[in-house]
């Protein structure tokens, strides 16, 4: 078995968030980054989603998903806050634990938008605010995330938590 690049879906779609959406920025600025938790939380999805023999990835079940859930209830999950969490102060430093919960929130959070089969459904929704979050450069809107998701992002944390503690233990 050959061994896989580590982190490539994740610096692929990282990548394509920027060329797409984004555009240019000032990475070492915290203040130019457009929407932190969605540049982590967005990659890691496919990153725990894509699968299958090297040149032919598929998406999939997401992997490691119970460590990942485990790893986000660490902490107090508070969405509002990870909505304006700092890239370098919140997801960047050296091996920290906090640094490591907000990778798991966020990577979590975006991984449970995007499931299918969420009630009430949340996928469409989910690639509507990211295009308004990233590409309009809303990232950090309360309003934008509102009127996105048609709900405020304060209603969306005992569901998500609730599914956080299922998928830690599977």
């Amino acid at each position: 078995m050959q061994a896989r690049p580590q982190r490539l879906f994740f610096t692929g779609a990282h990548g394509l968030l920027y060329r797409t959406l984004i555009g240019q920025t000032n990475s070492p600025d915290d203040r130019d980054r457009v929407c932190t938790w969605l540049e982590i939380g967005l990659p890691m999805h496919f990153e725990m989603t894509m699968q299958g023999d090297a040149g032919r990835a598929e998406p999939g079940d997401g992997r490691a998903q119970n460590l990942w859930a485990a790893q986000a209830m660490t902490f107090d999950v508070d969405l509002a806050r990870m909505l304006n969490e700092p890239m370098f102060g919140g997801y960047y430093l050296t091996d920290d634990s906090r640094t490591q919960a907000n990778w798991a929130v966020a990577s979590m959070f975006a991984h449970w938008l995007m499931q299918a089969d969420n009630v009430p459904a949340t996928r469409e929704r989910f690639l509507a605010y990211v295009r308004v979050a990233l590409g309009d450069r809303r990232g950090n809107s309360t309003t934008a995330w509102d009127s996105a998701m048609k709900q405020r992002i304060t209603e969306f944390g005992a569901p998500f938590r609730e599914w956080l503690q299922k998928t830690m233990t599977r």
